[in-house]
């Protein structure tokens, strides 16, 4: 995962806990860290957690999973159905 600056804290905070890795910052602002969850659902709640600040390079299940969320969410509030 990489988070934007806004989310550098509490990425630092998890890691702190001993539930991950961080990397360096890059130039850009980002910050690449290795994140371990007991469940995909709890990943998922870190990542909607970080919101815009927040990118998922792996695993693709969980990428994957968070669009489908997204999707979802997206459709629910502009008054669509959306089913699980």
């Amino acid at each position: 995962m990489r988070t934007f600056q806004t989310g550098h804290r509490a990425v630092r905070n998890i890691h702190a806990l001993g539930s991950g890795d961080a990397r360096s910052t890059g130039m850009d602002g980002w910050l690449t860290v290795e994140l371990w969850a007991e469940s995909q659902e709890l990943a998922q709640m870190l990542v909607f957690g970080l919101g815009q600040n927040c990118e998922v390079l792996a695993p693709d299940e969980l990428r994957d999973a968070v669009l489908h969320a997204c999707a979802q969410v997206a459709a629910h509030l502009a008054g669509g159905a959306s089913a699980p």
